[in-house]
């Protein structure tokens, strides 16, 4: 993609180049399965597609952008930075409840809140626990990152260690004598583990890769750096937290294959929800992972910890220069076989995200802008799809599938119903949250009741962005 700059105020649409960005393989089947059982993920889809061709919408985001990017430089935007995220608590908090903690175990109540500023969830996670001791973690401003605000950085009851926690390499497993001598950040990883010793009742997550954060040549790769950051917090809140305990992890487009793979996992040593907010960032692809009575015990939690500590070190270390390469996918056998076994649950977990999605690009302005797709820039036939798809049958689903695909629909039966062995724990869906990466991506959503557990399984809307 090309843009030109007119001035430093503003963009010219002159020379954009707009397409979909590439798919890895597991994607693409990913995609492709959505596709052919999912309804509202064809809507989404559809959608996405529109966004892509039309260069409106890659001017809203430019300019959201230079906004986002700005934002040591400005205290009034880190104000308003600081109260979307207060928003976006609240919102959480009353569909999952996530920040109300149990204080069953013993040693008094402890948080861990990764990639911290500006602190609107260490503030509301008080709020609900005013007794609670808080733990945190962020990127220090002197590397671009956010400041943690004053009231929360001078609570009493909360630390704050600032360090980039992707240098934490004895915290992923990876000992000093282990770290290449010639890696461009031999002498910047950490040795020492932050806040070792304490175990936490809740971890909550929500970094995401700065474009402002300069990382060096070897740290470009936006891909693999935000693996690795996934990567970092997972292993770091999953290895701290106490048994029974509640984590919650800001993720982006629910259907990829990693957060797939990701939400299998985690479903076998907890009871797993999503959320997506409907009033801020409700055009983005964010969404909140919410994992409570964790089992921290079990084989398979131990398993999944040491796999995700051996991708963050072939991340980082890995390929032919030692400087980190992307981990390998499975084989189609593996794939397909994942599908049968999880299929139906994914899409249970993804609808209601997608149709947040769905509903708020819908309304957004540069959709209804005119381009290739709508020269006239009037509201589009698709609008509304998506609550439309919520009511009607699967006779008329398979009619509206058909164009995009070869063949018969699968029934639902092919999905599988084998998600997971015991029994399901309890969920309230939906999907959430925004990106530091650009925070300034706020949108209105109209509220939304999620789908019934009985309705046949379907999916929504990744944003084209």
């Amino acid at each position: 993609m090309a843009v030109n700059r007119d001035n430093a105020s503003g963009l010219s649409l002159d020379g954009l180049r707009i397409s979909r960005p590439p798919l890895s393989g597991e994607d693409a089947k990913l995609r492709l399965f959505l596709l052919q059982h999912a309804r509202e993920f064809v809507t989404v889809d559809k959608l996405r597609e529109k966004g892509w061709s039309n260069p409106q919408g890659d001017l809203y985001y430019e300019k959201k952008r230079q906004i986002a990017d700005q934002h040591i430089r400005n205290a009034d935007q880190e104000m308003l930075y600081f109260d979307v995220y207060l928003d976006i608590a609240r919102e959480v908090q009353t569909a999952t409840g996530v920040f109300t903690v149990n204080d069953s175990t013993s040693g008094g109540l402890r948080g861990f809140n990764l990639c911290m500023a500006p602190g609107g969830y260490t503030k509301i996670l008080l709020e609900h626990n005013p007794q609670m001791a808080i733990s945190g973690i962020t990127l220090p401003e002197a590397l671009t990152g956010h400041p943690v605000m004053a009231e929360v950085a001078e609570d009493p009851r909360v630390e704050v260690q600032y360090l980039d926690i992707n240098l934490l390499a004895t915290s992923m497993g990876v000992t000093a004598s282990e770290i290449p001598a010639d890696h461009p950040d031999a002498t910047k990883f950490l040795i020492d583990v932050p806040f070792a010793g304490l175990d936490f009742d809740v971890v909550i997550a929500d970094g995401a890769v700065l474009r402002t954060h300069d990382r060096g040549e070897h740290r470009l790769d936006r891909e693999r750096e935000a693996l690795r950051l996934r990567l970092a917090q997972l292993i770091l809140g999953f290895g701290q937290i106490k048994n029974g305990g509640t984590f919650m992890l800001l993720l982006h487009r629910i259907d990829s294959w990693g957060n797939f793979e990701l939400l299998r996992k985690i479903e076998e040593f907890s009871e797993v929800q999503v959320y997506k907010p409907k009033e801020k960032h409700a055009q983005s692809s964010s969404f909140y992972l919410v994992a409570k009575n964790v089992d921290r015990d079990r084989l398979i939690a131990t398993a999944v910890l040491d796999e995700w500590k051996a991708s963050w070190r072939q991340a980082t270390f890995g390929g032919e220069g030692g400087k980190g390469e992307l981990p390998g996918g499975p084989g189609d056998d593996v794939i397909e076989k994942e599908f049968q076994d999880y299929g139906a649950r994914f899409m249970e977990l993804g609808r209601p995200v997608w149709e947040a999605q769905a509903r708020a690009l819908e309304k957004a302005s540069y959709m209804r802008s005119p381009g290739p797709g709508n020269p006239s820039g009037r509201p589009n036939a698709s609008r509304n799809t998506a609550a439309r798809n919520h009511n009607r049958g699967p006779a008329q689903d398979n009619a509206s599938a058909a164009s995009w695909r070869d063949g018969p629909r699968p029934t639902n039966e092919n999905v599988g119903p084998t998600w997971r062995r015991g029994p399901r724990p309890s969920q309230t869906r939906a999907g959430d949250n925004a990106n530091q990466t650009s925070q300034a991506d706020n949108s209105a959503s109209k509220s939304e009741t999620s789908a019934k557990p009985t309705r046949p399984p379907a999916a929504s809307l990744p944003s084209w962005r």
